[in-house]
């Protein structure tokens, strides 16, 4: 359904239908998914989310400094991902704040679209990366005082972002299913409509100049993200094959 319009997009339902015709349990990663599958398609679900590695993360976080400056983001560079409405955003930040610097890490077939939008709003400090490691990633969600994922549709469980979450960095997404699963607005993070460059671009300005909410939302986030540590969710992963095993019949 995240593709453009078009026969997969059309597609999409059907198979989405057969696929899940023949099942007896679902597992999902987010609760609007969960919500979905019961009111839908009236099948039982199990809800395991997205896991982080905190090991990594502390490994990550070894003499890294943050930057006050420093927005990110990390994914994929297509559509709907909404990297367009963040770059028009941050050319609108960098009014208020010169300082400000945008890294885009991720590859996809919109790359050379945004590098010639940025380049045309003349952003000297827009930084594509490319495809990063995620060592390399977890050390920038370590260092980037914001992290933003704009999605224009909807995310599963947003990895990236509960990394972000676990890394400090104080996250600004839109208001999507999946991103409003993870974060709680003004507690947690900030959301805002999805699409809507000005919302965006206030948003990242309010963190910009206030050091307090962005110190508040970073700390909330990371407490929030922890219960995501990848041996508390493999152990729910593990109770759930159990239970499924001993319902077999023998």
């Amino acid at each position: 359904m995240n593709d453009k319009k078009g026969l997969k997009y059309l597609l999409a339902p059907l198979l989405e239908r057969l696929a899940l015709w023949p099942a007896d349990l679902v597992l999902v990663t987010a609760k609007w998914l969960e919500e979905k599958i019961q009111t839908v398609y009236a099948k039982k679900t199990i809800l395991l989310p997205n896991w982080v590695d905190l090991s990594s993360v502390a490994l990550a976080s070894k003499e890294v400094v943050r930057n006050n400056h420093l927005i990110l983001y990390a994914g994929r560079l297509n559509w709907i991902k909404g990297i367009n409405v963040l770059i028009d955003a941050f050319a609108r930040v960098k009014l208020l704040h010169p300082d400000a610097r945008l890294v885009i890490c991720g590859a996809g077939e919109e790359e050379e679209k945004l590098c010639a939008q940025a380049e045309a709003l003349g952003l000297t400090d827009v930084q594509f990366k490319g495809r990063v490691s995620n060592a390399d990633v977890l050390e920038l969600m370590q260092s980037a005082a914001i992290f933003v994922l704009p999605t224009l549709t909807m995310e599963g469980h947003p990895k990236s972002l509960i990394e972000a979450m676990v890394c400090g960095a104080a996250c600004i997404v839109s208001n999507v299913p999946g991103n409003s699963d993870a974060i709680i607005d003004g507690e947690t993070g900030l959301l805002f409509p999805p699409g809507d460059v000005d919302a965006l671009a206030g948003s990242l300005n309010c963190l910009l100049k206030d050091s307090n909410l962005r110190k508040r939302l970073s700390s909330n986030a990371h407490l929030s993200a922890r219960t995501f540590n990848f041996a508390h969710i493999v152990n729910l992963e593990i109770q759930t094959l159990h239970n499924l095993y001993v319902k077999l019949p023998k």
